[in-house]
């Protein structure tokens, strides 16, 4: 009997924060919302999981300028989404350089954070029908989602605990695509 060889992959999370005075190391910051990815072999998923929108007192925080793009997170963080995307046919090395590229693509008060990343395993039942991409894709979106809303619950309770109006925090938009 062969042994079978796990596979492993690293998962990667951005968390999307408006900061309200770039100018103070201190600077109030408003929790937007989070992305992921991972990459395992020719399998490549992208999670998004945003608030729905920001509250009447974060708004009011928020700078003219980008104001309305600010204000519905999910419209805005979706249109990223699909960036890195792109079309079906992209290549997962190309999704992955898009991803890598978001944190100094917004570097002002939009910011993606530098990416934490965490290792995950490919069950070695999945590692042993490696050439199954379905199996590993579902495993991943699976793996993918929990993980990252872990991760975004994680983020809000940082920022968010205590704050009264928190904008509809039960209203939340996902994309999952792998």
């Amino acid at each position: 009997m062969t042994a079978i060889r796990p596979i492993h992959a690293r998962l990667r999370t951005s968390r999307v924060s408006y900061i309200c005075d770039v100018t103070k190391e201190d600077g109030a910051e408003i929790p937007l919302g989070l992305i992921a990815d991972v990459r395992i072999g020719q399998v490549y998923a992208l999670g998004l999981i945003t608030r729905q929108r920001l509250s009447d007192q974060e708004t009011s925080m928020v700078g003219r300028l980008v104001r309305e793009i600010v204000r519905q997170p999910f419209v805005f963080l979706q249109g990223e989404f699909k960036q890195v995307w792109g079309p079906e046919d992209r290549a997962p090395d190309q999704r992955q350089l898009e991803f890598s590229r978001l944190p100094e693509k917004h570097c002002q008060a939009l910011q993606f954070s530098d990416f934490e990343e965490s290792p995950i395993r490919l069950p070695l039942h999945l590692a042993a029908r490696s050439k199954d991409l379905e199996a590993i894709r579902s495993w991943a979106r699976a793996t993918l989602r929990a993980e990252r809303d872990k991760a975004y619950w994680a983020f809000l309770d940082e920022h968010l605990l205590g704050v009264e109006d928190s904008g509809g925090l039960q209203q939340r938009g996902w994309l999952l695509a792998a």
